[in-house]
């Protein structure tokens, strides 16, 4: 397995392990609770769950981390360090 610490593999890391676990947690709250949340509903809670984990990172100051931010809508302000 390759362990990149790429603004893209960090992302992509994220991307999987949000998406299991909220469908994980949307599969037990239907099997327990009867409880259903619309796939819109589940995409935006996994949209926003990487965006907060984003935040915590700092990420090289290079066009195509800009341009990933920009594609996440993350704010201007977010923690870059130069090359």
């Amino acid at each position: 397995m390759d362990h990149k610490r790429t603004a893209i593999s960090v992302i992509g890391r994220l991307l999987l392990a949000a998406t299991s676990y909220h469908i994980w947690i949307e599969r037990n709250n239907r099997l327990f609770k009867n409880s259903r949340r619309s796939p819109e509903d589940l995409r935006d809670i996994i949209m926003v769950t990487i965006r907060l984990k984003l935040q915590t990172f700092r990420f090289k100051n290079t066009t195509m981390v800009s341009n990933l931010l920009t594609l996440w809508k993350m704010p201007k302000t977010f923690r870059l360090y130069g090359c």
